[in-house]
C-alpha cells in the first residue's frame, strides 16, 4: 500500500482471495514509525493502527443466471477489520460487518493466525490472516445460502490503512484508501467504475489453503532485477503424503512468454493434469532427529547473465531447534547452512538462461562429500570437510593423474611444499589442466582453532558452505573479540584476500566460500581464530575503512588504482585522505600488500614504506593520511611489480568524480627517461613495456582558492545519477550525480517495497560534480539486509524558471 503521508507511517501488503470453501484476508504490516519503542511500551506502537478490506461480491452474469442476493447494491456486502488492541499482550481481531451482518457478531468456524513478523518482537511488524467459510455467514434464514464466487464474478474492494503514532492514543493520524470499485464521487452501485475487477484462477495466490493442517512450512523465493517469483512452500503436515494431496500441494501456473522466472519442485511422478510443476510441496510430518527431508526444486528462467537471489524463509518457531536447514546448490556444487546464514544465497544464470538445480534439506543435515573445479594454474583453496586421511596423495590423488603442486605458508618461512592439509588453513595447488576433485568426510559442527603469525597468515572455510568475516572471533590471552573489533585492538587487520584464477588477481571479500582459501593480515603475536558457524558476534563492517561518510569532501576522498597485463591484474590499491588518518600507519586504514602466488603470472601494486616498523610487510595497497591543508602538496611513492615482460596499463576510472575540487594529481613515472608526467585528471590511464620492477610518483595538490575555476570541477552540462560503484557491494557503496544548475536535491534509498530507507541528501547543491557514499544502514544505523534496493535522486533547480531531473538506480547489496 505504501506510505500514508510521509516516512513515519503503516505500511505492508494486503491480500484478499477466495476459493469454493472461504473468503481469505491476510496483511502483513510494518510501522514505520519506530523511534517510540525507545520510551514507549512496545504494546503501545500499533495502537490505533488498522486494516480494512470493505468487499462487494457482485454476480455479474446475465440476469436469468444471476444469484439474486448478489446484485448490485449501494453497500458493500462485507467489512473485514484487523486491528491492533491496546494493553501489554497484544494481539489481532478479524470481524465483519455489512448488510448480512448487521449485529456484528462473529462468523462461525472462522480460523485466525496472527502475531509479530519475529516471534516475541512487535517492532519487527506483524502479520494477520483469517479464513471465513460462506458457510459461517448466514445468519438471515430469509436469505438463500452464500455461494462461492465463480470465474466471471465480479469483486469491487476498498482496502484503507490507518495509522496512529501518538503512543497510548486512539484515533489515526493518517489514513490512505485504495479502490478498485469506484472513482471520486462514485458509490458501490456503479459497475462502470469497476475497473473490470473480475474472479480469476491463480493457484500462487498467497492465501491460507490448507494452513491450519500445516505443521510448518518454508517460503522459497527467487528475485532479479526483471521479475521474481515468491510464492513457493515446502512444509510439512501430518495429513500430507508423499503423493499428490489436494489442497495441500498446488500445480505452478504456465512462465510468461518473455522474461520469466519459474522456480518449482518438480514430480512427473506425482502424474498430475496440470503437469509436473509444483509451487506447493507439503510432505508428512515425520521425526527427522536422525533422518532428513529433501525438496528437490528448479528455478529456470530466459533471463541472460543475471543475478538470481534465492531466499529461504523457515518458519523458525515452529522447526525444532535440532533439525539443520542447509541450501544446496547442486549445479555448482556449494551449500548455505540456513541456521547460520538467512542472506539471499545468489548465482548468475547462463547466457542462454535455462534451469539451476536446488535441494533444501531439513533435519539431520550432515554432508559427507563434496566436489571442487580446478583451474589450470594456482588455485587458493582450503578442506570443507573432515577427512579420515589429511595427506594430499589421499585427497588429490584419485582425481589428478599428472603432477601437481600443493604449497602452504608461513610467516617465518614463506612458502613449503605441504605433504598433509589442515582443517582452516589455506593452501596453493597448481596443475597444468583443470581437474574436478572431491572430498569425503565430516561436515563439522564445532569451532575450528586458527593459530596465527604475526604477518601475512593464510586461512581456509572448514566448512561446505559459507562463513562471513564478519563471524570470525579472535582469542588473545583469554579475551574473545568479533573482526571488527580485534582490528580495533591492534591485533588483526579486518581484511580478506582470494584469488581469482581466472584472472589471476587478488579480491578483498566479506565472506568465504566453501573450498575457499584467503591471506589475512595479523599485526600481532600469539593471536588465535576460532572459525565457528555458529558465531553471532554481529559486528559493523569498518566502512570501506572510513569510506561510509556521507559525502566527499576535502577531509575524506579517495580513489582506485587498477593495473593489467596481459595475463594479470591488480584491483586492490587504493589513496585517499581521512579525518582520522594521519601519515604514518593506521592499522583501521592502512592495509598490507598480500604475498603473491608461489608461482604463474602476478602483477602487484603497492606502497612502499619500509619504515612502518616491524609489521607483516613493508608493502601496502591502500594508503590513506590526514586531510591536505591549503596550497599543500603530499607525495604517494608507487612501485608496480610483475613477473610478466610487456605491457603494463595503470588506470585510475573515475578520479575525477571521486575527488572535490581544488586538488590535483600528476603521477610521475621515475623510470621513464624523461620522468614523464601525467595529468591524472585529464588522462584515465598510463601504459608502459616493463621487464619487472617500476617506480612511480603521485603528487596531491590542494589549493582552496581552485575551487571552481577548473580542474575536476568544470561544470557538467546536462544532469546525471550514475549508477553505483561498487555494485553488487558490502557494505559501501558510491554514488556519483552530476548538475549543471544549482538545484535542491534530494536522494533517498528505498526497498523493493517502496519504503524509504534512508536520505543520503537532501539541501541546496550547486552546479558541479558530487559523490554520496551509502554503507548499507537504515536512518537509524542499522545494517539493512542482502537484497536489492532503489536509489532515488530527484533535482530541481533554483530560480524563477525552474527545471526538474528525476532517476532512479538499482543497488544490490551482498553479504
Amino acid at each position: 500500500m505504501g506510505e500514508i503521508d510521509g516516512a513515519d507511517d503503516l505500511s505492508g501488503y494486503l491480500w484478499c482471495g477466495a476459493d469454493k470453501e472461504a473468503l481469505y484476508f491476510a496483511a502483513d504490516m510494518t510501522d514505520d514509525y519506530l523511534e517510540n519503542i525507545y520510551s514507549y511500551d512496545d504494546a503501545d506502537m500499533w495502537r490505533g493502527d488498522a486494516v480494512e478490506f470493505y468487499l462487494g461480491l457482485y454476480d455479474m452474469r446475465p440476469s436469468d443466471q444471476r444469484h439474486k442476493d448478489y446484485e448490485i447494491t449501494t453497500e458493500p456486502d462485507f467489512q473485514i477489520d484487523i486491528k491492533a488492541n491496546a494493553g501489554t499482550n497484544p494481539c489481532f481481531h478479524v470481524y465483519t460487518n455489512g448488510k448480512r451482518n448487521p449485529s456484528n457478531i462473529g462468523i462461525i468456524g472462522t480460523e485466525q493466525w496472527c502475531g509479530p513478523r519475529v516471534p516475541g518482537d512487535f517492532t519487527s511488524g506483524y502479520y494477520a490472516e483469517a479464513k471465513l467459510p460462506y458457510s459461517g455467514l448466514d445468519w438471515d434464514p430469509a436469505l438463500p445460502p452464500v455461494p462461492h464466487p465463480q470465474v466471471g464474478w465480479v469483486l469491487p474492494c476498498n482496502i484503507m490503512i490507518r495509522d496512529n503514532d501518538t503512543p497510548g492514543g486512539s484515533d489515526q493520524e493518517g489514513q490512505l484508501s485504495w479502490s478498485n470499485h469506484q472513482d471520486a464521487g462514485a458509490s458501490w452501485d456503479r459497475p462502470d467504475v469497476w475497473k473490470h475487477q473480475v474472479v480469476i484462477y491463480d493457484p500462487k495466490l498467497l492465501h491460507l489453503v490448507g494452513k491450519a493442517t500445516i505443521s510448518y512450512q518454508i517460503q522459497i523465493a527467487a528475485y532479479s532485477d526483471v521479475t521474481n517469483d515468491l510464492c513457493n512452500y515446502a512444509g510439512v503436515s501430518p495429513n500430507a503424503t508423499n503423493s499428490f494431496d489436494s489442497g495441500l500441494d498446488q500445480p505452478e501456473p504456465p512462465p510468461s512468454p518473455a522474461n520469466y522466472l519459474q522456480l518449482y519442485f518438480p514430480h512427473p511422478e506425482w502424474n498430475h493434469n496440470l503437469g509436473e510443476r509444483f509451487c506447493r510441496d507439503i510432505r508428512p510430518n515425520v521425526d527427522l532427529s536422525n533422518a532428513a527431508l529433501v525438496w528437490n526444486f528448479v528455478i529456470e528462467t530466459d533471463l541472460s547473465n543475471q543475478t538470481i537471489a534465492v531466499c529461504v524463509r523457515p518458519e523458525w518457531d515452529k522447526i525444532p531447534p535440532n533439525y539443520g536447514l542447509v541450501l544446496k546448490d547442486l549445479d555448482n556444487d556449494l551449500f548455505q547452512n540456513l541456521r547460520v546464514d538467512t542472506s539471499a544465497y545468489q548465482y548468475v544464470s547462463a547466457a542462454t538462461g535455462g534451469q539451476h538445480r536446488f535441494q533444501l534439506i531439513v533435519g539431520n543435515t550432515s554432508v559427507t562429500q563434496s566436489q571442487k573445479t580446478l583451474t589450470a594454474g594456482w588455485n587458493l583453496i582450503s578442506l570443507p570437510l573432515s577427512p579420515q586421511d589429511f595427506s594430499t596423495s589421499s585427497i588429490l590423488g584419485d582425481d589428478i593423474t599428472e603432477a601437481y603442486y600443493v604449497m602452504g605458508f608461513r610467516q617465518t618461512t614463506g612458502y613449503f611444499p605441504a605433504d598433509t592439509l589442515q582443517l582452516g588453513c589455506g593452501y596453493w595447488i597448481g596443475t597444468t589442466q583443470a581437474h574436478n576433485v572431491d572430498i569425503e568426510g565430516e561436515m563439522l559442527t564445532e569451532a575450528v582453532p586458527v593459530p596465527l603469525e604475526k604477518g601475512y597468515n593464510l586461512i581456509g572455510n572448514p566448512f561446505p558452505f559459507s562463513i562471513y568475516g564478519e563471524n570470525f572471533i579472535f582469542v588473545k590471552n583469554g579475551r574473545h573479540l568479533g573482526a571488527v573489533d580485534a582490528a580495533n585492538e591492534g591485533w588483526v587487520q579486518d581484511v580478506f584476500y582470494t584469488f581469482a584464477a581466472e584472472d589471476s588477481g587478488y579480491r578483498e571479500v566479506s565472506l568465504l566460500q566453501a573450498w575457499q582459501g584467503a591471506w589475512i593480515p595479523v599485526l600481532e603475536d600469539s593471536v588465535e581464530l576460532m572459525l565457528d558457524p555458529s558465531a553471532a558476534m554481529a559486528s559493523k563492517k569498518i566502512a570501506l575503512r572510513k569510506e561510509g561518510g556521507e559525502s566527499i569532501s576535502v577531509s575524506s576522498w579517495r580513489f582506485i588504482l587498477t593495473a593489467t597485463t596481459n595475463r594479470a591484474t591488480d584491483f586492490l590499491t587504493q589513496l585517499g585522505v581521512d579525518t582520522t588518518a594521519t601519515d604514518g600507519f593506521d592499522p583501521n586504514l592502512d592495509y598490507c600488500e598480500p604475498p603473491p602466488p608461489p608461482g604463474g603470472d602476478y602483477v602487484e601494486v603497492y606502497f612502499p614504506h619500509p619504515k612502518w616498523g616491524s609489521l607483516p610487510g613493508i608493502r601496502y595497497n591502500r594508503d590513506i593520511r590526514a586531510p591536505l591543508q591549503d596550497e599543500e602538496t603530499k607525495i604517494w611513492n608507487l612501485e608496480i611489480h610483475t613477473n610478466n615482460t610487456g605491457m603494463v596499463k595503470l588506470q585510475w576510472p573515475d578520479l575525477s568524480a571521486r575527488v572535490p575540487d581544488g586538488h590535483r594529481f600528476f603521477l610521475i613515472d621515475l623510470d621513464a627517461e624523461s620522468e614523464n608526467s601525467v595529468n591524472m585528471q585529464e588522462n584515465q590511464s598510463y601504459a608502459y613495456f616493463s621487464t619487472g620492477l617500476r617506480h612511480f610518483r603521485i603528487e596531491v595538490t590542494y589549493n582552496a582558492n581552485s575551487v571552481g575555476e577548473g580542474g575536476n570541477s568544470f561544470v557538467p552540462t546536462y544532469f546525471k545519477l550514475s549508477q553505483n560503484y561498487p555494485n553488487p557491494f558490502n557494505p559501501n557503496t558510491q554514488i556519483d550525480y552530476a548538475l549543471p544548475k544549482a538545484s535542491h536535491v534530494v536522494i533517498e534509498i528505498y526497498n523493493l517495497a517502496g519504503q524509504k530507507i534512508v536520505t543520503l541528501v537532501d539541501g541546496d547543491v550547486l552546479p558541479g560534480s558530487y559523490s554520496v557514499c551509502w554503507n548499507g544502514q537504515d536512518r537509524h544505523g542499522r545494517a539493512v539486509a542482502s537484497g536489492v534496493y532503489l536509489c532515488r535522486m530527484h533535482a530541481k533547480t533554483l530560480g524563477s524558471l525552474p527545471m526538474e531531473f528525476t532517476d532512479r538506480k538499482k543497488l544490490i547489496l551482498l553479504k
